[in-house]
């Protein structure tokens, strides 16, 4: 009897505990609860990657050898409000390395302010996130994850009214090669 009432203790911890998140934080997320409605998806021609932007927004893809792989804008908006693709190859290269290389440029040549910085995720991989401001553009942000020799980057340019949206932008963004 006192082996069923262990085992029924330890099977109820266990069910609770996967009941409720910790509150513990340990990174920073961007996912949220924008739905795909009004989204479309877009596959990078080269195979490279795969992103949701709004339906109402315009898609640029420039020539090739060009320092972006696509941008995303709105046309409607009275500042320029958009997101940017970058896929850079590198022969070595570590996160650690890219992140200390990216604060060192919004800081230094944009000469921007750093709002806030963190460890996170971006398509399963370890990334970095940034929230910076400039006197240029007063709300960016900035994530980078590192996949063999392949850096991926999207940018940020808005109000940080449309946070939700770009987070959700920046969650549904999938490494594909």
């Amino acid at each position: 009897m006192a082996k069923h009432y262990v085992l029924a203790i330890v099977l109820l911890t266990l069910f609770l505990s996967g009941c409720f998140e910790s509150t513990t934080p340990t990174s920073t997320s961007t996912s949220t609860s924008i739905p795909k409605a009004g989204f479309t998806t877009y596959t990078d021609a080269s195979g490279f990657y795969q992103i949701d932007f709004p339906t109402s927004w315009k898609k640029y893809v420039p020539p090739k050898n060009t320092e972006h792989l696509a941008s995303f804008s709105d046309p409607n908006a009275y500042l320029s409000v958009g997101i940017k693709i970058y896929v850079n190859q590198y022969s070595t290269i570590t996160l650690d390395d890219y992140t200390q290389d990216q604060i060192a440029y919004v800081t230094g040549y944009l000469q921007s302010k750093i709002i806030e910085q963190a460890k996170t995720t971006l398509s399963g991989y370890p990334a970095y996130r940034i929230t910076y401001s400039s006197t240029a553009v007063p709300y960016s942000i900035s994530i980078w994850t590192v996949n063999g020799n392949k850096v991926y980057r999207i940018d940020y340019q808005g109000p940080e009214t449309d946070l939700d949206m770009a987070n959700y932008v920046i969650s549904s963004f999938k490494v594909l090669n």
